[in-house]
């Protein structure tokens, strides 16, 4: 609200003044995973909202993909299960958030190149539909739905997108997202179970009207 309010005069020199301020408490490890977490999520809105130049925008979602790396999967393909993974999980999923909402920021085809050429590509993301954590299995779902809307939405409208290169990517999201829409593993807690399911069931949707079988 206080950003609405202080209007057009100022904006810039508060954006100078703030953004490097959160950027820094968003990855001071000694600041408490609450404060990072909310640091991230003001961050995002703040650029979403005053910052207009495309380098700082660039190096916000950086950082924010150098945070939510955390979640990737190993080097062996599996999950990471520590504590610590664990813990942060809510500061990884405000990360990932916060990189999809500054995405949309980008001209389409430079998001499609950013997605191509630097972390995270469209499979890094869908790393973190495995990830231990719900909240960033959430982000993950949501962050995939909206790169690939705003990356091909627009094409697929006008039937000019690259069919293989998204039937590929459909193919090997549809099997996770259908697990995640259904899951029943009663070592969940029943209000997680609910909550992946109602999300994963309108992510997949969104993919299906897509990618129909």
């Amino acid at each position: 609200l206080f950003i609405i309010q202080i209007g057009d005069e100022g904006t810039e020199e508060f954006t100078q003044e703030v953004r490097p301020a959160l950027a820094a408490t968003a990855i001071d490890k000694s600041a408490s995973l609450d404060t990072r977490t909310e640091c991230c999520s003001s961050l995002a809105v703040l650029c979403y909202l005053l910052e207009e130049d495309l380098t700082e925008i660039l190096e916000v979602m950086r950082m924010f993909e150098t945070i939510f790396s955390g979640s990737y999967l190993k080097g062996d393909g599996t999950v990471k299960v520590s504590g610590t993974v664990v813990e942060e999980g809510q500061w990884h999923a405000a990360a990932v958030d916060g990189w999809a909402l500054l995405l949309t920021l980008l001209p389409p085809e430079h998001a499609d190149a950013l997605l191509h050429n630097q972390p995270p590509s469209f499979a890094k993301l869908a790393e973190l539909l495995e990830a231990h954590s719900l909240e960033v299995r959430l982000a993950a779902g949501g962050a995939l739905a909206i790169a690939h809307e705003h990356v091909h939405g627009e094409e697929e409208e006008e039937g000019e997108g690259e069919e293989g290169a998204a039937d590929e990517l459909g193919a090997q999201l549809r099997p996770r997202l259908e697990e995640l829409a259904r899951d029943s593993h009663k070592y969940r807690a029943k209000r997680h179970r609910k909550l992946q399911r109602a999300t994963f069931r309108d992510v997949l949707k969104y993919f299906e009207v897509r990618w129909p079988r």
